[in-house]
Order: C-alpha cells, then sequence, then structure tokens
C-alpha cells in the first residue's frame, strides 16, 4: 500500500484519507480510561494531544514521530478498507524542508525503514505492517505536483510551502527545479504562534496557548479568564487579529522579497490590513 504523510512541525497530514492531526503525542504505561485513537505499541499506550512536540531540526533524534507515523499509516489504512488482517506491505512517502533535503534524506528515509514487521493495536485492531521502502521529497517541490501540468510549460513558477517552523521556496523553471533559488526560511506559523501569545500576555495580561489560536482561527466560541472576570473570545479577537496582522505581513514582506506579485494566505490579507489600521497595539517588535 502507498501512504504519503507530511510530517509537519504542527500537524501531521496524510494523504488518501486526508486526516489531520496536531504533532503531538501523549504515552502511558496503562490504557487511557477515554478516547478511542489510542495506539498500543510495545506495551506502551499513545494518544494525540494538542500540544505539540517542540521543534526538532532532525525529527529521526527520538521516536515520537515515528509513533505518530503508525498513527497516520493505522488512519490511512482504515479509510482504504483493505485490511484483511495480514501482513500488509507499506510504501512510505516523506518529506523534507529543502534545505535539510540533502543533510537529511538518507537519515530520514532510514527512521522509518526498520527491516522488521510492526505489530501495534488501534481502535481495538490489531495491525502487521512491513515499512518496505521509504523515500522523502523536497517539501517544496513535492507541493507543486498536484499543479505540476498546469505549470509545466510557465517560464517561471516560484512554489511556496508555509509550515509549522520553516517557509520553504522553490524557483521552477519550465518544469524543472532551480536549485539555486530554493531555501527554508524559518519564519512559519509556529513563530508567529509564539508572537501573538507574547504579544496578547503583555498587552491584555493574558496567556494563550496554541490551541485556543487554532480555535479562534477555526471561528470556534472560546471563554477564557483576563482580570479576573470570564471574557468570551469575540472580546480578545480584535486584539489578537491586531497582532497576528503584524506578524503576517512580516511573512508577506518575505514573499514579496520572491517577487510575488500575490500571496494566498489562509486568512483574509485585507480584513487584516483593514483591522490593523484601527489597531491599538501598535506593531510588533
Amino acid at each position: 500500500m502507498l501512504i504519503s504523510i507530511d510530517h509537519g512541525n504542527k500537524f501531521i497530514k496524510s494523504g488518501t484519507s486526508g486526516k489531520v492531526f496536531c504533532s503531538g503525542l501523549h504515552e502511558s504505561d496503562t490504557r487511557p480510561p477515554f478516547g478511542e485513537d489510542i495506539l498500543k505499541y510495545n506495551g506502551k499506550y499513545y494518544t494525540i494531544s494538542d500540544k505539540r512536540i517542540p521543534y526538532l531540526r532532525e525529527k529521526m533524534s527520538d521516536d515520537r514521530f515515528y509513533i505518530l507515523t503508525l498513527f497516520a499509516i493505522a488512519f490511512e489504512i482504515e479509510a482504504s478498507d483493505l485490511y484483511d488482517h495480514e501482513l500488509m506491505h507499506v510504501h512510505l512517502l516523506v518529506g523534507l524542508p529543502p534545505a535539510h533535503y540533502g543533510a537529511q534524506y538518507e537519515r530520514f528515509e532510514e527512521y522509518f525503514k526498520r527491516g522488521k514487521i510492526e505489530e501495534f493495536e488501534f481502535r481495538g485492531t490489531t495491525f502487521k505492517i512491513l515499512i518496505k521502502e521509504a523515500l522523502s521529497f523536497p517539501q517544496a517541490f513535492a507541493a507543486a505536483m498536484p499543479v505540476y501540468k498546469s505549470i509545466s510549460d510557465n517560464p517561471k513558477a516560484t512554489i511556496i510551502d508555509i509550515g509549522g517552523f520553516t517557509v520553504d521556496y522553490l524557483l521552477i523553471k519550465k518544469g524543472n527545479p532551480d536549485l539555486s533559488v530554493c531555501d527554508s526560511l524559518e519564519h512559519g506559523v509556529i513563530k508567529m504562534y509564539n508572537q501573538i501569545i507574547s504579544k496578547v500576555n503583555s498587552s491584555l495580561n493574558l496567556l494563550l496557548d496554541e490551541s485556543d489560536i487554532d480555535s479562534i482561527l477555526k471561528n470556534t466560541t472560546i471563554s477564557v479568564m483576563m482580570s479576573s472576570a470570564l471574557c468570551t473570545i469575540p472580546h480578545v479577537l480584535l486584539y489578537l487579529t491586531f497582532s497576528a496582522c503584524c506578524v503576517s505581513e512580516r511573512l508577506i514582506y518575505i514573499l514579496e522579497r520572491l517577487y510575488l506579485s500575490a500571496v494566498a494566505l489562509s486568512c483574509s490579507e485585507n480584513k487584516l490590513r483593514n483591522y490593523r489600521m484601527q489597531c491599538p497595539l501598535a506593531s510588533l517588535n
């Protein structure tokens, strides 16, 4: 079975099932009393946490991203409805930031190819898999593949991959990657989140975490404590948006340096700029 997985610093994304979950893991010696997405492996129980793993330049430094990969594989096998409780051979496709690719791709592939049958339990089902092959690709180039036919004849196309910790970019000339215009900048959304948290904390005496920001971006109503009074998130939303706007403009500046005339960001650029005109918090330093 061919399975593609994006091991993001903030989220794990899998191909066919479209499953997206936080790059966070909780380990326990006993079975957790709640939840159904419980994975048992080598005598330990694992659940997905909304507290992501702190940034690792080399994800091969311990087994946490391997365990997260087993979660993603289980989600993919379940979605395919092909598992017959026999040994399943897995061919894994993974990605690395372009700036890290040359130094890491061989060790990253070996990290998954352990040459043994892995047996684990997930949602009450025992899975037996063998990762026969693992192939890694530069992330920005991989991002271009779904639209490759439409851009292959263009004289130039700049691919931007805004990830958790890095912003990867790659220039493609008539379908061929130009490695002289290729890099990974450490200006991803995690850095933006950290600056938002710092700014909101200093301005409002309010401590948010990344899950709060995720909820706000998803337009989910949450409540927070501020100055000993219960305050619903709309009261904080403008301040958060103001702070996000200032950091987002830094991302926009980076991308404009690559001579892009327009950039599609996950939030509305015009809306952010309109908010900023009214922003009482000045700018982030």
